[in-house]
């Protein structure tokens, strides 16, 4: 789990704190252990801002770079 807090410094006016859990799980699929399912997951919040004054690099999306997934509209 990991907490970061954003706070107001060189001259922003905006803070804001980014709270993520991450878990990852493999499970063998044969004794041998020649077959591995993993599985992962993330959730995550943004709390104190809304979202148009959370800097870009600093949001949480769905999906991967390939997935076309997102958890906000393209503007």
């Amino acid at each position: 789990m990991r907490f970061t807090p954003y706070l107001e410094s060189l001259g922003s006016t905006i803070s804001f704190y980014s709270m993520t859990a991450r878990h990852s799980h493999y499970l063998a699929l044969d004794r041998d252990r020649d077959f591995v399912l993993a599985g992962r997951a993330a959730v995550g919040s943004i709390i104190g801002a809304s979202t148009s004054n959370v800097p870009a690099d600093k949001r949480l999306y769905s999906g991967g770079s390939g997935s076309g997934a997102r958890a906000m509209a393209c503007r």
